[in-house]
């Protein structure tokens, strides 16, 4: 993967292109980014850029033997580590190494670099006909397979590059046991660690390790990115990228879902709470007793995302919203008031609560409707 294989983060990329001009690359990065978002698409086309035989403009070339075997997640000199657990056919962790799942690993990243811990669960599950899975990890066994081939020469690259992915499953022993290959490696060694939640990490680790992180991406990168590299309609993508909160896996499933929330429907429930048309919520709420579980605890959670997108109105510009929704937010942060806002977000949350103890979606809906006309209106 290459930095120009995916839209958006251009100021994250050109950084990363001025590190690898100035010749000063260290030996260990730490790539941070909310889930589903864009730090292995970066490490990867770091880890690309870095092994590039004529890098130009940026990027890496694309063209040379290391990009071509890098596109495949075949360079011999990069390294992949990431979550296991045990199978049907493996049952100690001790046995347990990531070379033996580098297909379904590969077949994963190659389908969507953007993808989240919950998608290797079921990529793994899947690939090992697993009818449940336990919690996966970064096991110790793996540290020492790093260990021993961080020894080897290069095989025909610059570096040699490990890559751990979900670094905060990285368990304290296996941790511990890279602490000092990590502070010391041999040279041109390079480790990359993926990382979804930095304070999941060994204080040790983080201090040994250089690191970036990524905001998340605005809708209109995440809508370019469904476009450009999934082929999603436009209008599908930008729906879809709007309540993704910067995800692309997110965006991704909710492009293919029939329950899909989109935030108009948000908008005239919200307008008809203030209003309180009850004849309107009462086609709403039976609407909502229709749908399905799927659907209903979307609409709490695009609920919530109206709160936070609102909360950055003020900043509306960067988040590449139309129009319609610039000025929707704008005029909820500037019409309901920064002092309702948690008040309404304790209600939403409520919502998915009391939907996950089988409360009847009629009355909830309903219910959850007379409290934030209370809650606009400033009623007791």
């Amino acid at each position: 993967m290459r930095f120009k294989d995916f839209p958006g983060a251009e100021k994250q990329k050109a950084n990363l292109w001025e590190l690898y001009q100035s010749g000063k690359v260290s030996h260990a990065h730490l790539f941070h980014s909310r889930e589903g978002g864009i730090s292995l698409p970066m490490a990867l086309a770091f880890a690309t850029l870095l092994n590039c035989e004529n890098p130009k403009d940026g990027d890496s070339c694309g063209e040379c033997s290391s990009c071509r075997r890098m596109a495949s997640l075949t360079h011999p000199d990069v390294h992949f580590s990431f979550p296991l657990t045990t199978t049907n056919e493996i049952k100690r962790t001790d046995d347990l190494k990531c070379e033996s799942f580098l297909v379904p690993w590969r077949e994963f990243v190659l389908e969507n670099p953007f993808s989240s811990y919950q998608g290797w669960s079921e990529k793994f599950a899947a690939a090992e006909k697993l009818n449940s899975l336990k919690n996966m990890e970064i096991i110790k066994r793996e540290a020492k397979e790093i260990i021993q081939s961080q020894a080897l020469t290069t095989f025909d690259g610059k570096h040699k590059i490990f890559i751990v992915w979900s670094s905060e499953r990285l368990n304290d022993s296996t941790a511990n046991t890279l602490l000092k290959i990590v502070e010391e490696p041999t040279p041109a060694t390079i480790f990359i660690f993926v990382s979804f939640h930095l304070e999941n990490h060994l204080r040790t680790l983080l201090s040994r390790v250089q690191i970036h992180s990524f905001p998340p991406l605005t809708s209109t990168e995440v809508a370019g990115i469904l476009s450009h590299n999934f082929e999603i309609a436009d209008d599908v993508a930008e729906k879809a990228s709007l309540v993704s909160g910067g995800s692309v896996s997110e965006a991704l499933h909710l492009a293919g879902s029939p329950n899909r929330v989109d935030f108009e429907e948000i908008q005239v429930w919200f307008r008809d709470c203030f209003s309180f048309d009850f004849a309107s919520l009462q086609r709403s709420a039976e609407d909502f007793s229709r749908s399905n579980g799927h659907y209903q605890r979307g609409f709490f959670r695009v609920g919530l995302r109206v709160l936070e997108n609102s909360l950055s109105s003020r900043r509306a510009k960067d988040q590449g919203w139309n129009e319609g929704l610039n000025n929707f937010f704008s005029d909820f942060y500037n019409n309901v008031g920064l002092e309702k806002f948690e008040s309404i977000r304790r209600e939403m949350e409520d919502g998915l609560y009391l939907l996950d103890r089988n409360i009847q979606p009629r009355l909830l809906f309903l219910q959850k409707s007379i409290q934030l006309n209370k809650i606009l209106r400033n009623k007791n």
